[in-house]
């Protein structure tokens, strides 16, 4: 992008910036200056620069929607950046953090490349991290840059004000335009899932079983399979999977959290679950209200054309 100022008074280029680069914030804009991809008159400028008139302002936007990512080619785009939270899409098949196996290649990895802050953090593990994602779940995520946004982020979790949604494509014709479902959720010990308490285990006193609030919404339907937009209440390890799994309708693409009459059918081509963390809003540290969303990734919105409506 290119601006000939032409003011006749003087002004600070980051502030000239923000005016014209709406949907980037000064912080970025201060980081963009300083890592060399805006100009003035063709060489390189401070953040603090004062313009003057006929100055030729450059502003290289080339790879700026995404950060590049981990070795296997992966992109990172970011939805929104300030200094006190980042909010990322992560891709499908990556990992959020290692686990006892300890990995080194998840997306922890990569925050800490790209935002070296995070290492004051005492989790070296989990640094900033108020949620997490299934590993071949997209979506986005939100991430905490320093102590205080933490606090304030893990305090909205807990209290549920935080809005998550969800889109998911279920198998079968779910009846009910609007439903939830509320069935607890607990391990099962013989396999190592989640699973949704029983008639016979509702009745019985389980300390083990938590309380899991599922709320969704059809967006569309096709022969034999629905779409829906889910809002998260609660947030169980694979909450969605396990809770769609008990009302019969399970995630297309899903391997783990699948009812007997899918499994016994013929083989989905969809490498992994159709589920997309799709809207996210929070409040900041300063109470103002912010929202992002991320429209279905390629593969997913390829696999809906190949449904009959």
């Amino acid at each position: 992008m290119k601006w000939i100022y032409q003011a006749p008074e003087r002004q600070r280029l980051d502030i000239f910036l923000t005016a014209q680069l709406t949907d980037i914030t000064r912080s970025q804009i201060q980081k963009l200056v300083k890592a060399g991809r805006v100009t003035v008159n063709a060489k390189s400028a401070e953040v603090h620069h004062w313009l003057k008139a006929n100055d030729l302002i450059e502003y290289v936007t080339a790879k700026k929607e995404a950060k590049p990512a981990i070795d296997d080619g992966k992109k990172l785009v970011i939805r929104y950046e300030d200094d006190d939270v980042v909010v990322i899409e992560k891709p499908p098949g990556l990992l959020v953090h290692p686990t006892q196996r300890k990995e080194a290649n998840t997306l922890i990895h990569l925050l800490l490349q790209l935002y070296p802050q995070l290492k004051k953090f005492n989790d070296p593990v989990r640094p900033g991290l108020v949620h997490r994602l299934d590993k071949d779940v997209s979506g986005l995520m939100i991430i905490a840059l320093n102590e205080k946004s933490f606090i304030n982020l893990k305090s909205q979790f807990q209290a549920r004000t935080i809005d998550k949604r969800y889109t998911a494509l279920v198998h079968g014709k779910v009846l009910k335009d609007v439903g939830e479902v509320t069935t607890k959720l607990q391990r099962d010990k013989k396999t190592g899932l989640t699973k949704a308490q029983s008639a016979k285990e509702l009745l019985s006193d389980n300390d083990e079983a938590r309380e899991a609030i599922t709320h969704y919404e059809i967006k569309d339907r096709f022969v034999n399979y629905t779409l829906l937009e889910i809002k998260l209440v609660t947030g169980r390890t694979h909450q969605i999977r396990a809770h769609m799994q008990s009302i019969g309708h399970s995630i297309v693409g899903d391997t783990l959290y699948v009812t007997g009459d899918i499994r016994k059918k013929k083989k989905i081509f969809l490498s992994r679950p159709f589920l997309h963390a799709s809207s996210l809003k929070w409040q900041q540290l300063d109470g103002t209200e912010h929202q992002c969303k991320s429209p279905l990734p390629t593969d997913l919105k390829k696999f809906l054309t190949t449904l009959h409506a």
